[in-house]
């Protein structure tokens, strides 16, 4: 049985917008009875007029939000009513816009429920649009990455199969497979004939063909995850090895203490920069050593742990000190995910070993 709390015969309401002040807040609602509850809160300009359940859909209308209960004025409102199939939902809803004050909106939320509204879940109103086919699985998915898009190439990529492009494909994949079944069927009933000279009725082209739709989208996942959720770029290496610089220059931003001694940073540090379009999770580490320090020696516990769970890993070596065998160990280990840095080159004379960047 489907959670109580997704029972599609409820009237649901809930905020569109954050609960933050601003000139404008929006609070959504849904559901097969949600005009006839709002006509005992609504109450139109001039005290007169058609109420809102015998408002045409598509219709704006200005009034006031009032508490039935106490009689006062909850808020000055432009009601907005959607007609079912119309609307985001694909049934009866009215979006009101009111004034973005917080404690406000939580009053008339309040009310809302008082009159038989139940507060929407994460995703329900997408959810009923989804049930309702105002939207396939595709659609309704990318809703969600949008509204959580890190960098605006993810948004784009997201608004992309909101648009439908994810789904076109899909449709392309199964016109191809009912020509292959219909070609087989061919096959079948007319085996005597010879059809290797007709490309339309050889099923093996247009199997080919859906193989082919398939596979450039689950080629696409991965690279649409990436910019969706990101990546992990840890800084590491050992101390005074020029992490912490590196890490200000790339976040653009004095975020972590820079200075000539040893062991400054003893907890990892972390900010997400747009690179390219991909929102990265830079992480910078305590430098790794042996230390008797119990405080030093949880941030290099902890800096373990992010280099063994990154993505990628940048390993700098300060160049006027050398490799030592914990490098080494930590590059062997890490070898298919590390880049090896060659730092301070200006302090040192020589070229770098092999494999590493300068």
């Amino acid at each position: 049985m489907m959670d109580r709390s997704y029972d599609t015969s409820d009237d649901i309401a809930a905020l569109a917008t954050p609960l933050s002040e601003s000139a404008l807040a929006i609070i959504r609602t849904s559901g097969a009875g949600c005009l006839e509850r709002l006509d005992r809160l609504f109450r139109p300009s001039g005290g007169e007029g058609t109420p809102l359940s015998q408002t045409a859909g598509h219709r704006l209308r200005v009034g006031e939000l009032i508490d039935p209960d106490q009689g006062g004025v909850l808020d000055q409102v432009v009601a907005a009513v959607y007609r079912k199939p119309a609307g985001y939902c694909g049934e009866d809803g009215v979006e009101l816009f009111c004034h973005g004050n917080p404690p406000a909106l939580k009053v008339v939320l309040e009310v809302l429920e008082k009159a038989g509204f139940r507060g929407a879940e994460r995703g329900e109103f997408t959810y009923r649009a989804f049930l309702n086919g105002k939207m396939d699985l595709t659609r309704a998915e990318a809703v969600n990455e949008i509204v959580t898009a890190k960098t605006f190439t993810a948004q784009q990529l997201a608004l992309d199969r909101l648009c439908g492009a994810v789904q076109r494909r899909i449709l392309e994949a199964r016109r191809q497979l009912i020509l292959a079944s219909a070609a087989v069927e061919l096959w079948l009933d007319y085996p005597e004939d010879e059809f290797e000279e007709d490309r339309a009725a050889d099923p093996r082209h247009a199997i080919e063909a859906a193989a082919g739709v398939l596979s450039e989208l689950s080629n696409s996942y991965r690279v649409g995850r990436i910019y969706q959720e990101g990546v992990s770029v840890v800084l590491a290496g050992p101390t005074n090895a020029g992490k912490s610089a590196l890490f200000n220059h790339l976040v653009k931003q004095e975020r972590s203490i820079v200075s000539p001694h040893h062991g400054t940073t003893r907890d990892y540090i972390e900010a997400t920069v747009n690179l390219g379009g991909i929102p990265v999770r830079l992480v910078d580490t305590a430098g790794i050593r042996d230390t008797e320090h119990p405080v030093e020696a949880e941030g290099i516990r902890r800096s373990r742990r992010e280099l063994e769970e990154a993505a990628l890993v940048i390993y700098l070596i300060d160049a006027a000190e050398g490799l030592s065998e914990a490098d080494l160990r930590v590059l062997e280990a890490e070898h298919e995910r590390i880049i090896p840095l060659w730092n301070k080159v200006d302090l040192a004379a020589g070229t770098p070993p092999e494999g590493f960047l300068s």
